[in-house]
């Protein structure tokens, strides 16, 4: 059964002379027990004075899901008096939140908060009431880090003394130690609020931040620091904006031991538009955050494309464990391929990258590398569809140019000598073999010969002035191709996979 033991400090504003009265009897909306503690509370000028009555602890159920609820306790104001309302702002006063101790365990969740408003006087339904946590790691523990906020609109909540809950987005590791309060944005209506009131701590003790929590008999003064008396004051008698609550931390608590979630890999690097897949382990149920280049936010394993370096929050069983994931995105290199005119039976390709340092270039030919052609710059002498693909070396990120089509259109220049040349790609080759001959003046012959020298096949009148392409039926092995023009000749070794 889901539990919530909680300890309630009831306020009322009573006459001078506290001990002559009873404290009230007030209805408690939860079963249990409780016992009655009076304790009396000054304000600055000692000439009135409140009690603090009905510490109760009892069980009762919320709206939210948990395995329990754990031991703790809440502050609540009185019904009888609307001039002070647990962890809220006061009129034309500074605010103040309430200190809450649960202790520590690895297990606990801060799930949300429950209040009851008796009264409210809020004439806008576009306003809204922030409720906060905060750690107490402020100066002298005061409320310092903001651990969550929660907005709601005025007209959502209701002003009949029935439970009203916000739940947190992201459930919050329980921090043993904190505040929890609300603001009010109150511009309009009977006491003409006209901005919203930062809340500040108000908690029991005397004069020492760490000395005591609500309803801590030992200790009888209730002390606010407020900015506008640059430092720490008694609670004095400020009349708020109409409206008295209760105030109800949520803590879940997971039976059992501590997940300790473990992400797979553990950080990631990639390249710009690319993806990473990461897997959480060591929890039951995961949740994600942030969303961005997130395919699913929940699940134990999700694919995240980021465009910018992201550091992901995975959470684990509603908030008992959770851990992070660095995913740093790297540029991807950009590049162009630019041509000179064709002269002199060649075609000059020009590759521009950014970066243009620490970059390497491989240079294709209808998508098949060619064989030493890794500078920025390359010489094609053959008709065709040449690419060229830029890596950077400092991770790896790779962009490959568009399709650049290179058209031989020129010849040598009568004036220089045509040298004889011959090359193929690819070598090795698997089923086809292509290849260039540069500076043929003559009828050209090509023979395929084997390792041993014999002859595989003769090709005879070939025509030079484009690519010839060898497709036969070969065995794997080494293999030689002799290439004859008049008086020139040339033989190279090509292998067979």
């Amino acid at each position: 059964m889901k539990k919530f033991l909680t300890l309630i400090m009831l306020t009322a504003l009573i006459g001078v002379n506290v001990f002559a009265q009873q404290p009230k009897s007030l209805p408690l909306f939860g079963k249990g027990t409780y016992s009655e503690v009076t304790r009396q509370i000054n304000n600055a000028d000692f000439n009135n004075s409140r009690v603090v009555d009905h510490c109760d602890t009892f069980t009762n159920l919320f709206p939210f899901p948990c395995d329990s609820f754990i031991s703790g306790y809440y502050i609540d104001s009185s019904p009888y008096d609307s001039g002070y309302y647990s962890g809220s702002n006061a009129y034309l006063a500074s605010a103040y939140a309430e200190f809450y101790n649960f202790g520590t365990t690895n297990n606990d969740t801060l799930t949300g908060v429950c209040s009851q408003w008796f009264s409210a006087n809020f004439t806008s339904n576009t306003d809204k009431v922030t409720f906060t946590v905060w750690n107490d790691d402020g100066p002298g523990g005061a409320p310092g880090t903001v651990l969550t906020t929660v907005d709601v609109k005025n007209s959502a909540i209701p002003a009949d003394g029935s439970l009203f809950c916000v739940k947190f987005t992201t459930p919050i590791i329980n921090p043993g130690t904190f505040f929890v309060g609300f603001q009010v944005y109150y511009p309009s209506g009977t006491y003409k609020l006209n901005k919203a009131v930062g809340i500040y701590q108000s908690r029991f003790y005397d004069g020492n931040p760490k000395s005591s929590t609500a309803c801590d008999t030992a200790h009888h003064t209730a002390w606010v620091n407020y900015p506008s008396f640059g430092g720490w004051g008694t609670f004095d008698d400020y009349y708020g904006a109409g409206a008295t609550l209760s105030l109800y931390p949520i803590i879940c608590s997971k039976p059992g031991a501590a997940c300790a979630i473990t992400v797979t890999p553990s950080s990631a690097s990639i390249c710009s538009g690319k993806s990473v897949t990461l897997t959480a382990t060591g929890a039951t149920t995961y949740t994600w955050a942030p969303s961005t280049g997130l395919n699913v936010t929940t699940g134990s394993t999700v694919k995240a494309k980021p465009k910018s370096t992201t550091t992901y929050t995975v959470t684990g069983d509603g908030g008992a464990c959770s851990t992070t994931v660095t995913v740093t995105v790297n540029t991807t290199p950009t590049v162009t391929v630019t041509a000179a005119p064709c002269n002199n039976g060649k075609v000059k390709l020009t590759a521009s990258a950014t970066p243009n340092t620490d970059v390497k270039y491989q240079w294709k030919l209808g998508g098949t590398s060619i064989s030493g052609a890794t500078n920025s710059t390359y010489n094609a002498t053959v008709s065709g569809t040449y690419t060229v693909t830029v890596t950077y070396k400092p991770t790896g990120c790779k962009k490959t140019s568009k399709d650049f089509i290179v058209t031989i259109n020129c010849r040598l220049s009568d004036n220089l000598a045509q040298v004889f040349n011959v090359d193929a790609y690819p070598n090795p080759f698997t089923s086809s073999l292509t290849v260039n001959i540069a500076g043929a003046s003559n009828d050209v012959t090509v023979t395929l010969m084997d390792f041993s020298g014999r002859v595989v096949k003769t090709y005879n009148s070939v025509d030079a002035s484009s690519p010839f392409t060898i497709n036969e039926d070969l065995a794997q092995g080494v293999y030689f191709v002799k290439v004859i023009s008049g008086t020139n000749s040339k033989m190279i070794k090509v292998v067979k996979d």
